[in-house]
């Protein structure tokens, strides 16, 4: 039952992932990994369909850490390797777009600046994203097999490692 549950979970998290700019929201106040990660609103568009907003609401932080690696664990390891990570980032951003309704020099469609979307910009989100992931493994990966592991992730973020690291630049 668990093994199923968490399946929906995930089909459901990939549904969000695939239909991200069909409803966009903002999250603008994500500015570093931990915002992310604690973000209820988006732990809210992953698991609408398997919690109510009420008991979203009531998770307690390890709940949060808890659902939120399950969420990003693609491959159900228990682990999470850089690439995981770095999916779990990149897809999140498309979470941070603040409305623009006043400018009139580029496109906005479905509340999305077109201009983030630039191959430049592209290029230099995944460079900090990298970066980002790099860290993240390099100072909390503490067996250095090259993954975090669920108690490493715990760990990090309790130990404020995942603070000031910036996802979206400011």
């Amino acid at each position: 039952e668990a093994h199923a549950h968490q399946n929906d979970a995930r089909e459901h998290h990939a549904e969000a992932v695939e239909n991200v700019n069909v409803h966009p929201h903002d999250h603008n106040n994500n500015e570093d990994v931990a915002d992310m990660i604690l973000d209820k609103e988006h732990i809210s568009e992953d698991f609408g369909e398997l919690y109510e907003e009420k008991d979203i609401k009531k998770l307690d932080l390890d709940e949060q850490l808890f659902l939120w690696f399950k969420a990003h664990d693609w491959d159900e390891n228990d682990e999470m390797d850089g690439l995981e990570l770095l999916k779990a980032l990149s897809h999140d951003h498309n979470y941070h777009h603040p409305e623009e309704p006043d400018m009139d020099d580029h496109e906005i469609i479905n509340s999305v600046d077109q201009d983030q979307h630039t191959p430049a910009a592209n290029r230099q989100r995944l460079r900090r994203t990298t970066k980002i992931v790099d860290k993240i493994l390099a100072d909390n990966d503490t067996d250095d097999d090259g993954i975090i592991t669920f108690s490493e992730f715990v760990a990090a973020f309790r130990a404020g490692n995942m603070d000031g690291l910036k996802v979206k630049k400011t």
